[in-house]
């Protein structure tokens, strides 16, 4: 069962409308409605809410969730950390990530990420507020990416200039285009993302009809970490491609592909 199925059926077991449990919870019946459609999340405190609420323990509401074996997986990835390292002729590193990765009809999101530091263990959920959110969530409350992406004109792309709408969370896509990797073609749509995971990031992310990435490309704003490169990107990498987003310059630093084409 997912969050939104537990919600529900303790709510039914007990004959509480959705207007009372808004009451008892001090939130709107919309909140609750959008919880049991899993369009939203409630947040750790709500959550401890409602488990007192309904007598069972938070533990068990979120195990349960979390073993819904058709909505859940777990991704795990190497991440390299390499151009911070080389700029300052230091040793590149790796770091490997698990995460526990839920989809539903309309969203996909991380749930959770793990990763060894210094021998230990270290477990992050969506449950850990500031130590989760700004790396790893998307989305109000954490709803995650579209799964069912379509054009909105939130972000207009002519050429390297793209002019962008002034609201949160600005994903969209921007155009189709022919990819071409190791003497292959591919037919994909880009999904551009301005600055939603990392402030002073762009993103591409060319998808095939499948769904798959075939490419992700990253731009730094010109000035992105620049107390720690001392050096705006134009003068750090003054070869590379550059794009404008509302008149801001950002300059491309590297580019991903999957093993999916290889």
């Amino acid at each position: 069962m997912t969050t939104a199925d537990i919600i529900k059926e303790l709510r039914h077991n007990v004959n509480m409308t959705q207007d009372e449990m808004a009451q008892a919870l001090f939130v709107t019946r919309q909140a609750v409605s959008r919880w049991e459609n899993g369009d939203t999340t409630p947040n750790l405190e709500t959550l401890k809410q409602i488990s007192k609420m309904f007598g069972i323990s938070l533990n068990h509401l979120l195990a349960t969730a979390r073993n819904s074996d058709d909505t859940s997986a777990e991704i795990n990835a190497d991440r390299f950390i390499g151009f911070a390292d080389i700029y300052e002729n230091s040793r590149p590193t790796i770091a490997e990530r698990t995460f526990i990765a839920q989809l539903t009809d309309t969203h996909s999101r991380f749930l959770a990420e793990s990763h060894i530091s210094g021998g230990v263990k270290k477990c992050y959920t969506f449950l850990d507020g500031d130590e989760f959110i700004p790396n790893w969530g998307f989305g109000e409350n954490n709803c995650g990416n579209e799964v069912n992406l379509s054009v909105k004109g939130d972000i207009i792309r002519n050429g390297s200039e793209i002019t962008a709408a002034d609201k949160p969370f600005l994903l969209d896509v921007v155009g189709r285009y022919e990819v071409k990797i190791g003497g292959k073609s591919y037919d994909t749509i880009c999904v551009m993302d301005i600055e939603t995971y990392d402030g002073g990031v762009v993103s591409e992310q060319y998808l095939d009809k499948n769904g798959r990435t075939i490419l992700w490309r990253r731009f730094n704003r010109n000035d992105w970490a620049k107390d720690r490169y001392k050096k705006n990107w134009t003068e750090i990498l003054p070869e590379n491609e550059r794009i404008t987003v509302n008149g801001e310059v950002y300059v491309h630093w590297y580019n991903c592909i999957t093993d999916y084409i290889l």
